[in-house]
C-alpha cells in the first residue's frame, strides 16, 4: 500500500466529487466505508496505481496498532519531536489563528469540506517552516535510522520487475546529472503543496499555495523542481 502497488482504487473518475465528502468520521477505520466494498482495480503488485484510499487504510492500521487517534499519534511521535508545532489536522468548522483562506482557480473562495476521512492521506494544515523541518529530519541521522531510510527511498518494482519511480511514500527520481530528488505533492480543489528533498545537496524546497498548483504544470513539474534546486544551490 505504501508504494501504491496494492490495487486499491483512487478517487473516482476525473472529478473532485469524492473529495467534497461532508460526512464526519470519528476515526480512520470508520472512513474505510468509503471504499472497503469496492473491487481491487488490478492484482496487487502488478501495476503502480496511485491510491489515496490505500493511505487511509494505512492510517487506520496505525490507529488500531497504537490504540490512538491518528492525529494524536502523529503529534506525539513525529510532529512534536521534530518541532513541527504548526501542523494539524484540518478540523471542519474549526477556527484557527492565521489560517489561510482557500480559493478555486476561478478566484472564488472555496467551499469548506470535511477532511476527517483523509488525515493520513492529505487532510492536514502546515507551514513551509514545518515542512522544511520535516525534510531536514529525513536527511539527518538522528530521527530515522539508515536502514529505514534505505527502504523508504528504494525504487519499488512491480511483480514483473518494472521500476515504478516511487519508494514508500515518496517519488524517487534522478536528473541527467544523477542528482537524486525525493518529493511529494498534495492537491485539493483549493490548495496545493510540494515538498522536495535533494539529499546530496542537503536542499529542502517546500511550497504551499492556497489554490491548486500541481495539476496545472502540464507535465513540467519535475523540470520546475530542478530549476528551483539550481536557483537555491547558486546562493
Amino acid at each position: 500500500m505504501a508504494s501504491h502497488l496494492s490495487g486499491i482504487r483512487h478517487y473516482y473518475g476525473k472529478s473532485w466529487d469524492e473529495i467534497f465528502i461532508q460526512q464526519h468520521y470519528s476515526n480512520l477505520t470508520d472512513a474505510l466505508s468509503i471504499f472497503k466494498n469496492d473491487s481491487l482495480q488490478v492484482k496487487p503488485g502488478t501495476k503502480f496505481l496511485y491510491s489515496s484510499n490505500g493511505y487511509i487504510l494505512l492510517g487506520a492500521a496505525i490507529e488500531n496498532i497504537t490504540q490512538q487517534p491518528y492525529l494524536s499519534y502523529m503529534k506525539q511521535n513525529i510532529w512534536g519531536p521534530i518541532g513541527m508545532h504548526a501542523t494539524y489536522g484540518d478540523i471542519a468548522d474549526s477556527v484557527m489563528d492565521h489560517k489561510s483562506k482557500f480559493y478555486y482557480l476561478t478566484g472564488e473562495e472555496a467551499t469548506p469540506y470535511d477532511l476527517s476521512y483523509s488525515y493520513s492521506t492529505g487532510g492536514l494544515l502546515s507551514t513551509t517552516d514545518d515542512l522544511t523541518k520535516f525534510g531536514l529530519a529525513i536527511i539527518g541521522d538522528d530521527f530515522i535510522d539508515q536502514e529505514t531510510k534505505r527502504l523508504m527511498f528504494q525504487n519499488q518494482v512491480t511483480s514483473d520487475m518494472r521500476n515504478v519511480g516511487y519508494g514508500l511514500g515518496w517519488f524517487v527520481e534522478e536528473d541527467i546529472n544523477n542528482k537524486r530528488i525525493w518529493f511529494h505533492t498534495g492537491e485539493l480543489p483549493s490548495s496545493g503543496s510540494i515538498l522536495a528533498i535533494f539529499p546530496d545537496q542537503e536542499i529542502i524546497i517546500a511550497l504551499l499555495v492556497n489554490s491548486p498548483i500541481v495539476s496545472y504544470t502540464q507535465g513540467e513539474f519535475f523540470e520546475y523542481m530542478m530549476q528551483l534546486e539550481k536557483l537555491v544551490e547558486s546562493y
